[in-house]
């Protein structure tokens, strides 16, 4: 679909039918989008903004909508600092053009929400998600592709807030949706039960998550191209539930799976990777290789660095983690480095570790010793191929050791 898009495009440039062309290019956009191509898929968005720029008022509503597509496209790269100015440039826009209560607005709000939740603030997002929300429950009906994508998303944002019972609810009602308007093998189908699979993992229900997991890759295995980053959600996820397990042999080749995904279709420096990066360390550490554990962890870290801000915690687990694998190598000052990066992020947290391995007459009390935290794992939203796909996936929180 997408190559037919790129001839259409060609032939109106040509006879030079911008306005025309502009809306191809956004279409063209979507599809690749929808196929998981997202550089092109911005390539595209940002030759039709231009031309709407170019041709339009700057309040017009066509610029809204590409201002929103193109912040659900840096969405799915892992900008959310670029995907952020665009759903706020969006808003201000559709805001000021349309009703309150027009589900355009629900779809601009909810897509905000999803960036927000990314960027780790979690409250703002499910404001956003819930105003999006009433707007849809108000105009849609009960069985609407739009709800099932509301309250999926809603799930997304519980799961980060440590609420698993209400992510189970929201997920639960989105399948339900989903069951009833798609066939057996569709990818939105997948997306539910790959997102269940996540949430009853969260409550250490791993039998269901194995289920629903292997649900999820058996439909996305079979319809989803190669390169459909659903696929390497898949990866990561089975990846997250055999190492809660205890099978880290057979988490080592799911993430694996997962990194050779990322590391051929993602840039170098995608949030993603430092997810992945992450999980092969916490998998190298359960399997004693501390050398590989270290590297993993070093590469997951630059990553995050460059990406967030200095005092974001997800940086804590992973200063945290490179500290105690430091000091399990006997390299005691530069595991002495890295628990102070974390102790400025997390002045209350659990820092019995570094006690452990630097001062034999300090050593902590049983009860202070640091436990393995619980960890996260990727939830994917389901799509809908309008102005924005809603396809992404947010990455898993970092278990500290």
């Amino acid at each position: 679909m997408a190559e037919c898009y790129e001839k259409i495009a060609g032939i109106y440039e040509e006879e030079g039918y911008d306005r025309d062309l502009a809306a191809h290019l956004a279409f063209a956009a979507i599809c690749w989008g929808l196929h998981g191509d997202y550089q092109k898929s911005l390539r595209f968005n940002l030759e039709a903004v231009a031309i709407r720029e170019k041709k339009l008022p700057p309040d017009h509503l066509d610029i809204g909508q590409s201002f929103n597509s193109l912040a659900g496209i840096y969405n799915s790269l892992g900008n959310y600092q670029k995907a952020l100015e665009y759903h706020l440039k969006a808003i201000d826009i559709l805001e000021k053009g349309l009703s309150e209560n027009h589900p355009d607005l629900a779809e601009v709000y909810i897509g905000l929400a999803q960036t927000y939740n990314e960027l780790g603030e979690y409250q703002k997002a499910l404001g956003f998600n819930q105003k999006g929300l009433a707007i849809y429950e108000k105009n849609q009906p009960v069985n609407h592709a739009d709800l099932a994508w509301s309250y999926s998303n809603l799930a997304a944002i519980y799961d980060k807030l440590g609420d698993y019972q209400k992510s189970i609810e929201f997920n639960g009602k989105a399948l339900a949706i989903r069951t009833k308007i798609y066939p057996p093998e569709h990818p939105d189908l997948a997306k539910s039960y790959n997102n269940l699979g996540v949430a009853y993992g969260q409550i250490g229900d791993y039998q269901n998550a194995l289920e629903f997991g292997l649900r999820a890759l058996a439909i996305r295995e079979k319809v989803l191209h190669i390169n459909h980053p659903d696929l390497e959600l898949s990866y990561s996820n089975m990846a997250w539930i055999y190492s809660e397990l205890g099978d880290y042999p057979k988490a080592l080749e799911f993430n694996l799976k997962a990194s050779a995904w990322l590391e051929t279709n993602l840039t170098d420096h995608h949030p993603s990777l430092a997810r992945v990066y992450g999980d092969l360390a916490w998998i190298y550490n359960n399997l004693d290789d501390r050398q590989k554990s270290l590297a993993f962890n070093l590469k997951a870290l630059a990553i995050e660095e460059e990406n967030l801000t200095p005092d974001h915690p997800d940086l804590a687990p992973l200063y945290h983690n490179i500290g105690f694998t430091y000091a399990k190598l006997h390299q005691l000052s530069q595991a002495k480095d890295y628990f102070e990066k974390y102790q400025k992020i997390m002045p209350d947290g659990c820092l019995s570790n570094w006690a452990m391995y630097t001062s034999p007459k300090r050593r902590p009390a049983p009860s202070k010793i640091c436990k393995a935290s619980p960890s996260a794992s990727k939830t994917s939203i389901g799509s809908k191929p309008t102005t924005a796909w809603k396809t992404s996936g947010k990455k898993r929180a970092i278990r500290t050791w």
